[in-house]
Parts: C-alpha cells; structure tokens; sequence
C-alpha cells in the first residue's frame, strides 16, 4: 500500500490520530492458540453461560442483555474480561507502538493495544488509556511522552466506576456511557 507522502509526513511528526475498530484484535492468540470470539461467538459463550444455550445462535446485543437479566451486568462483564485478558498483542500491535501517535481512538474494549505498549521494548510512547470522565486529560498530557488512548466503548480493566456505573459496554445491548457517567440503560 503506499501512503501518500504528506500522510507519511504527519506521522513522522506525531500528528495523526489512529482510529482503530473490530478487526484490531485479528490475530491475537491465547495461551491455547485460540483466537478472540467474533461478535457471534461470545453471544454463543454467553449463551452458554448464562442461559443454558437458549439463543445461541442469537445477536449479540439480545444475549447479552438477557444474560445480564439472568445474573447481573458484573457478573456478565467478568466472564468477558476473563475471556478477553487471556489475549495476547499480535507483532502487529507491537508495531503500533514505535510510531509517535497524536492518539488512539478504538472501540475495542480489550488491553491489547494497553499490553502492546507495556510489552514494546521499542515503544516510543506510554500509553495513557481515557476511559471515563474522571480520566484526567490534563492529568496524562503533562509528560509529553505520554499518548491518550480513546476508549470509546469503556474497558475489561474497570467493570465498574467508583459509583457503581458501568464503564464499558458488551455489545450495543448495555449502552455503558463512559464519557457521560450515565451508566448502563437498554439501548435505542
């Protein structure tokens, strides 16, 4: 692919900001080699889990909310950190740490790009994960060589906030509203 030469200009000036979305984990392995579960196949282990593999081949919104309504969002948003912890960065993500990012925004709501940074021995930045509101911008901006990563979906790190909300969403189904406290609600 070639990148065009002022694109190439402003990353070597650590003026873009990367966005990154679903595909980011590709890749990634666990201790047994397995791969992350598509959006299908956590619905499928949710299903499992929680509802005795009723809706199994159900959307992953719909399974997770009636998971959450057969045990609790803390209880659900456990078992997907579990699963998702277990991950590993790929050289790919590695990679994404020796270039000076302005920031990353992702929707992801995994550590892989977190572990990539902490585990990079060539890393140019640290990493800086906004989570919710009362993640100080300012706070993780004073040291520049510091990168604020967007977590627009929340994360597995924090299940929940010092009042109780949730801080990151399992699926369009618990509408988690990091950035406005709000906490979790159906969606619309």
């Amino acid at each position: 692919m070639e990148i065009p030469d002022f694109l190439e200009q402003q990353l070597r000036e650590g003026r873009v900001v990367l966005c990154l979305g679903a595909g980011t984990a590709l890749g990634a392995k666990d201790g047994r080699g397995n791969g992350p579960p598509t959006g299908r196949g956590l619905a499928s282990l949710l299903a499992m889990k929680f509802l005795g593999g009723k809706y199994e081949d159900s959307p992953l919104a719909q399974v997770a909310e009636y998971a959450t309504s057969e045990s609790d969002l803390g209880t659900v948003q456990s078992y997907i950190r579990d699963i998702f912890d277990a991950f590993q960065p790929t050289p790919s993500h590695l990679a994404l740490s020796t270039f000076p990012w302005y920031g990353i925004a992702t929707t992801n709501y995994d550590r892989l790009l977190e572990k990539a940074y902490e585990q990079s021995r060539d890393a140019v930045q640290a990493v800086r994960p906004l989570i919710e509101n009362g993640d100080k911008v300012e706070d993780n901006t004073r040291d520049p060589f510091n990168m604020l990563l967007l977590k627009l979906h929340g994360c597995i790190s924090r299940i929940s906030n010092p009042s109780g909300h949730s801080t990151w969403s399992a699926g369009t189904e618990i509408r988690a509203s990091p950035l406005t406290g709000s906490g979790a609600v159906p969606s619309t």
